[in-house]
């Protein structure tokens, strides 16, 4: 049976509905599998597995499903009966993860037009390239991208916008969605309700002394974070930021 690579999202500790899972450990589950209803739960899309778990005090890990895998349209979700832990990872490794997954999909399906990538329904969309925009419309709808001033804006609910390059913006404008940004020199913005994800830099004048300090996740709330407003994050705190 071939496996099938996925994301899974824990409490503190590794800990999913009170079972404990162990990095490179095959666990097994006895019984039914069926979504919602018995088995071990995963998604495809790394960014998914925030529709089950908060992005504050989680844990996240690529995974290989190795058993029987259960599925269903319109769920953004999959059950399995074995499963390995592969790699755990924090929320820039969740970030970076979105961003590769939703560009190979991009790349599959053909989307990129002139830089720029698209979509209005549910469909994902990604870029790579410098100064290569990533927009979508759709609920559930995430746009990533990984080059440098390559932006990603998203006004769907649920949907996600994350970009890895060097300052590269993320902009969320639907209900409970999140703009992350872990690029260097990196700003994010959204609406009241979403969340924002920003990496700070150490920067040097030699490649190798430049690496990330630091992730200030926060909930925009209208007051001490602005509504549309962009963000950066210096010395550990939130400023906000001319792009």
């Amino acid at each position: 049976m071939a496996s099938m690579k996925g994301y899974k999202a824990f409490n503190k500790g590794l800990i999913c509905k009170d079972y404990q899972f162990e990095v490179g450990k095959e666990h097994v589950h006895e019984g039914k599998i069926e979504l919602c209803g018995g088995g071990f739960h995963f998604c495809e899309n790394p960014l998914d597995v925030l529709s089950y778990y908060p992005l504050i005090g989680s844990e996240f890990a690529e995974i290989e499903a190795v058993g029987k895998v259960v599925t269903k349209d319109g769920e953004n979700k999959h059950c399995t009966d074995r499963i390995i832990v592969k790699t755990k990872f924090d929320l820039r490794g969740l970030a970076k993860a979105s961003v590769d997954f939703i560009w190979e999909r991009a790349k599959k399906g053909g989307i990129f037009k002139k830089n720029k990538a698209t979509t209005a329904g549910k469909a994902n969309a990604a870029t790579a390239g410098n100064d290569a925009n990533a927009a979508t419309a759709g609920n559930a709808a995430h746009a990533a991208t990984a080059g440098n001033d390559a932006h990603a804006a998203t006004a769907g609910n649920y949907a996600n916008a994350a970009t890895a390059g060097y300052a590269a913006h993320a902009a969320t404008a639907g209900v409970n969605a999140i703009a992350c940004a872990v690029g260097r020199q990196a700003s994010a913005k959204g609406t009241k309700g979403c969340w924002l994800v920003i990496a700070e830099w150490q920067e040097a004048n030699r490649a190798e002394d430049i690496k990330p300090i630091g992730i200030v996740a926060v909930q925009v709330d209208g007051k001490k974070v602005k509504e549309n407003v962009f963000y950066k994050v210096k010395g550990g705190k939130l400023v906000e930021s001319e792009v």
